[in-house]
């Protein structure tokens, strides 16, 4: 018996038969004209060396993974060529990792790694990578999850429904076991799928997942949405309760790019970003522009967080156009704070009644947003569900509308709590003045620094996410931050959860930089969204 001590770990080569230790370095080269048994070369990229495991398709990584690996994807575009059948996928990941040892799947040492669903007769698979076995919406109970994944640093393109797809179980009749759960997706790019009537989409999940972070990934020039949490379909769920939907659970997207995503013929079902059905999931820290429907859309789902997120520039034509949607479906009991919503032909924070209500319909919490330049700022619904216990009207506070074309502020005398604002329509506040709201709320001249500025949206080819989303926060903080002597200094509501509970320079109650809650300076917090920038 001889042992191989290799930059992957231990080899053992035992009567010819390489056996590879736990917690190896796996690599796929699509250069290899055949698999490499613990002979891989590195430098060289063939079989002429001890650098442990390779295979030349991804496929074949995949199965061979095992907790605690890493697979390493070379440069170059990896096709699966191999089987043409639409529902063939690159790469399907159907083993799990654990909680301490997770499989990851990257690009080596930022080589460009391109997984294509692309076939030789210029159509593309339905998906490039998947994980877990998806879910039918034409039985009661299937679908198999999978556990503790990383994807990290790889592009996927060329599918015709979702280029990666993360899958969970489904039960209708009870709670989905076996759920995916404990997924990272970072630094992915979704770009350039194509599919019909809306499909063609960038990173999503559909069936229960919980836990899955989606993070610095960039989804562009797809026909349908950039970045979502799905569902099985739109009536399959109505058995399930609230707060166990087979979804999205505990689910976070944040610091991603979703832009320029358009669909040619069905423009009204490609989203920036989206979430349907989801419970309890928290879409943070976001840039979303140029997409053909919404720049976001929370459809159906219960107590989602959407906070931090820069959307802008959606009119394009047959699309809905909204910045942030969140009431198409029902759903509610939302927390929306801190997002800039400009220049859209739809609402820009539509909340209105849904018109096809799918769960039951409940108010929202929405605080520190700004609507700038859309067809109407704020605009909320009536036929809210009020039985439940602990029922709350809509929380609007601290929010700036201007510049809208039809209404600043929309309300309705029984289903609003809505102060300490600053509404640009002096007609939309008296209105709203008249049903017994924002008392305290200003209007006239905001007092912003350059809100007539043009975005900058052209990035350099060498830019990553962070860079990309830099640039756009450095801009919207300098158009849209106050003026030394706005009137919206000091003259927003302190909110318990969302404050710290002291000012910053208060030497009294000297605050710890790291207490949680939004820091804000002076008497009181500022009306509107950017007192501290866009820093997440």
């Amino acid at each position: 018996m001889r042992q191989l001590i290799t930059p992957c770990g231990l080899v053992i080569i035992l009567n010819g038969l390489a056996i590879r230790t736990p917690a190896a370095d796996i690599y796929v080269d699509h250069l290899l004209a055949d698999d490499c048994r613990g002979t891989y070369c590195v430098v060289n990229r063939d079989g002429s060396g001890s650098d442990g495991f390779a295979y030349n398709t991804p496929q074949e990584a995949a199965d061979a993974a095992k907790p605690g690996d890493t697979v390493y994807f070379r440069a170059g575009t990896y096709f699966n060529h191999a089987d043409l059948r639409d529902r063939a996928v690159v790469m399907n990941v159907l083993t799990s990792g654990t909680v301490h040892n997770p499989i990851t799947y990257t690009n080596y040492r930022h080589e460009t790694a391109i997984l294509s669903g692309m076939r030789p007769n210029d159509t593309g698979h339905f998906f490039v990578l998947r994980l877990g076995v998806a879910a039918s919406d034409r039985q009661a109970k299937s679908g198999q999850g999978i556990q503790n994944i990383v994807i990290d640093g790889l592009i996927v393109e060329g599918a015709s429904r979702t280029a990666l797809s993360v899958n969970g179980p489904a039960d209708q009749t009870a709670s989905a076991k076996n759920s995916t759960e404990n997924i990272v997706i970072r630094n992915v790019v979704a770009r350039n799928n194509s599919g019909p009537n809306g499909s063609g989409g960038g990173i999503g999940t559909r069936g229960k997942v919980i836990h899955v972070l989606i993070e610095y990934c960039e989804a562009h020039s797809n026909t349908g949405t950039g970045i979502h949490f799905g569902r099985i379909s739109k009536s399959w769920h109505n058995p399930e309760p609230e707060d166990d939907m087979s979804a999205a659970q505990y689910c976070v997207i944040r610091n991603c790019l979703a832009h320029d995503n358009i669909h040619p013929s069905h423009p009204g079902n490609t989203d920036g970003i989206a979430g349907s059905h989801m419970y309890r999931c928290t879409i943070a820290n976001n840039a979303v522009f140029n997409n053909s429907d919404d720049g976001m859309d929370v459809y159906a789902s219960i107590e989602t967080t959407v906070r931090g997120n820069i959307i802008f520039g959606h009119r394009h034509p047959g699309g809905n156009n909204a910045g942030l949607k969140f009431s198409a479906g029902g759903g509610g009991r939302h927390a929306i704070s801190g997002n800039i919503v400009l220049h859209s032909d739809g609402y820009s924070f539509e909340g209105s009644n849904p018109s096809n209500r799918l769960r039951e319909y409940y108010p929202s919490r929405i605080y520190g947003n700004l609507a700038y330049n859309g067809r109407t700022g704020f605009n909320l619904g009536t036929s809210y569900n009020r039985t439940y216990p602990g029922y709350r009207n809509s929380y609007l506070r601290n929010n700036i509308a201007l510049d809208n074309g039809n209404h600043d502020v929309r309300l309705f005398s029984d289903i609003a709590d809505c102060d300490c604002n600053f509404i640009g329509d002096a007609k939309d506040l008296e209105a709203s003045k008249a049903l017994g709201h924002d008392k305290s709320s200003l209007t006239g001249e905001p007092g912003l620094l350059n809100a007539h500025a043009a975005i900058d949206t052209s990035f350099r080819a060498d830019w990553d996410v962070r860079q990309k989303l830099n640039h756009l926060r450095t801009q919207i903080t300098a158009a849209f931050g106050l003026r030394a002597d706005s009137q919206l200094i000091d003259r927003a509501a302190l909110i318990k959860g969302y404050h710290c509970p002291c000012a910053d320079d208060d030497r009294a109650n000297p605050m710890d930089p790291q207490a949680p809650g939004r820091h804000w300076r002076g008497g009181a917090p500022d009306i509107g969204a950017l007192e501290y920038g866009l820093d997440p």
